[in-house]
């Protein structure tokens, strides 16, 4: 079963990262063009990887070996392209 699905709590939780995660990569796209974006871009990055260190990584080590293959495996098939 999929780390997101083992708590409502932690479904919000990953809701919040991918979502940031989404909003990096935008962040992260339109830098080139935008410079003014990188303050934005440089607190959501700080906020976000502590929230994954605090939040996530913690609850990730908790779970068996193979509920971790399951998120890898599952997670695997998204590979985001980012040029810049």
């Amino acid at each position: 079963m999929p780390l997101k699905y083992k708590s409502d709590p932690l479904l919000k939780l990953c809701n919040q990262l991918i979502d940031e995660h989404q909003q990096l990569y935008q962040l992260a796209q339109d830098l080139p063009n935008h410079p003014e974006y990188l303050l934005t871009f440089s607190s959501l990055l700080k906020s976000h990887s502590r929230l994954e260190d605090r939040q996530l990584f913690p609850r990730i080590d908790l779970l068996s070996d193979s509920e971790k293959l399951t998120i890898i495996k599952s997670s695997s098939c998204y590979t985001p392209m980012l040029k810049i």
